[in-house]
Order: structure tokens, then C-alpha cells, then sequence
């Protein structure tokens, strides 16, 4: 993985057509802080909500960059091929019948 990919994914993710769960929205700013700032460098003080990311980010303490990297883009790209495979979900349903799943004339 290069860091032009990783720069095009962070892009990518900025203008998803999805709107990602929380669980996916984790993963990914868990991720993107160790590839921009690396290990946890903070102690944990905050509220619940600042907790779970911070939870997050330390469970990834001492991933490498480049695993880092790779699960990251690795992310996006299957956000991205779910936006892609429910667009042709919508078109096909638009030109077929939903009950026959013949052609609409």
C-alpha cells in the first residue's frame, strides 16, 4: 500500500454517498490516527463518548503503519463496493419488476 493510496481513501471517505455505522466510523478514525499520529500518546479523562475512541485507538497500539495502512484502505474500498452494489440494486429495481424480476416495459 502506498501513501498516495492511503491519501485517495481519506479523500474517498470524506465523500462517502452512505452514511457509515458507528462501529465503521470507529474503525476508521482508529485507524487513521495511528497512521497520522501513531500509538496513543493521551491519557484516557475524557467522557463516554471520547472513551470509546480513545478505547479504540489503544487497542491498536503498536500496529505497524503499513498493517495500519492496509486495514484502513482495506475499509474504505468495501464501504465504497457497498455504495456500488446498492446503486445497481436501485437501477435494477427501477427497470424490473420487483415480483417477476422481468423487464419493466
Amino acid at each position: 500500500m502506498s501513501r498516495a493510496e492511503f491519501d485517495k481513501a481519506a479523500e474517498d471517505v470524506r465523500h462517502l454517498k452512505i452514511k457509515a455505522t458507528d462501529d465503521e466510523v470507529l474503525f476508521i478514525c482508529s485507524y487513521y490516527k495511528i497512521l497520522t499520529m501513531g500509538d496513543i500518546n493521551t491519557d484516557n479523562d475524557a467522557d463516554h463518548k471520547c472513551k470509546v475512541k480513545w478505547d479504540a485507538w489503544n487497542e491498536l497500539k503498536g500496529t505497524s503503519k503499513e498493517d495500519a495502512m492496509k486495514a484502513y484502505i482495506d475499509k474504505v474500498e468495501e464501504l465504497n463496493l457497498v455504495i456500488q452494489q446498492s446503486y445497481k440494486v436501485n437501477v435494477l429495481s427501477y427497470f424490473t419488476d420487483s415480483g417477476t424480476g422481468a423487464w419493466k416495459s
